[in-house]
Parts: C-alpha cells; sequence; structure tokens
C-alpha cells in the first residue's frame, strides 16, 4: 500500500514538473558568432566588425495548442560584443563623439552578459559609463537598445517588448 502511495505522489510531482517545462517552450535561442546571422537583427553594414559574439533570445507569444493563456506579440532580445579594427573605431568614436548627449540612467550590469569571456568582463568593470549610446547607428530609431563603447569593442543589447 505504501509503494502504491508513493508512486502515484511521484507520477504526480513528476507530470507537474513535466508541465512547467512545457510552459517554457516558448523561448528559443540562438548563440552566435556569424556576422551574416548577426546582420539580420542589426545594421552592420555601414561599419563592419572583424568578429562578433551575440545571443539572440525569441519569445513566441503567439497562440499554441499547449498554452492556456492569450496570445499577444512575440518579443526579442539580443546581446552582443563587436570587435573593430582601428581605424573601423576610430570612425565610430568620431560619429558618436560628435552626439551631445550620452545615456546616463544605464547601469554596467546591463552589459554584463553571462556568456562573456572573463577578459570582456574585466574591462567591462574598469569602462566608464560615459561610452554608453543609443545605438543609432546599429539599429533603427524605434528599436529599443543601448550600446556600451569600449577598447576596440562594443556591447549592445537589443529588445522588443
Amino acid at each position: 500500500m505504501k509503494n502504491i502511495l508513493g508512486l502515484i505522489i511521484a507520477l504526480a510531482f513528476f507530470s507537474s514538473c513535466e508541465n512547467q517545462v512545457s510552459e517554457n517552450n516558448n523561448m528559443s535561442e540562438l548563440i552566435s558568432t556569424d556576422t551574416a546571422k548577426l546582420s539580420k537583427y542589426i545594421y552592420i553594414n555601414k561599419f563592419k566588425p572583424l568578429k562578433a559574439k551575440f545571443k539572440y533570445m525569441y519569445f513566441d507569444n503567439s497562440a499554441s495548442a499547449q498554452r492556456m493563456s492569450v496570445p499577444g506579440p512575440s518579443d526579442s532580445r539580443i546581446e552582443g560584443i563587436l570587435y573593430f579594427d582601428d581605424a573601423t573605431f576610430d570612425s565610430i568614436l568620431t560619429v558618436y563623439d560628435k552626439q551631445e548627449w550620452t545615456m546616463y540612467d544605464i547601469q554596467k550590469q546591463y552589459f554584463n552578459f553571462e556568456w562573456l569571456d572573463k577578459d570582456v568582463k574585466e574591462e567591462l568593470e574598469k569602462t566608464e559609463l560615459e561610452k554608453a549610446y543609443m545605438p543609432d547607428y546599429f539599429f533603427t530609431r524605434s528599436e529599443l537598445g543601448h550600446c556600451l563603447l569600449m577598447d576596440k569593442k562594443i556591447l549592445f543589447f537589443k529588445y522588443s517588448n
């Protein structure tokens, strides 16, 4: 009798865990260094990076047979790092230095992506936030996000809501 009761409790537990996992199945993510794929999400034609690494997350909020919630618009987030040669980065600095504002409400933690290499995280800690800008040259004005200029590299994130 105890074995049957234990089996029933175990089955109830595992079936509830399975339902929880299925509710999270609406998110997909991609981590890549492919600049061709990156160019689908941000503009990199004007300032071409030598290399890049990014993480793209897509939250599918559309109607689904497994979901009980009301469907809505899907959301996405992309975070990444772009590496540039000296000449290209100097051009970027020239363009951004002409802007009369920076982002004062931005915090370093917004750029401290979990997948960043240790040396980039250490550099981030030493970087001044005065180099945080709206990424007008990489996103459209209607897109939400920020970028942080570092030493020949740019950390960025973009999101929809």
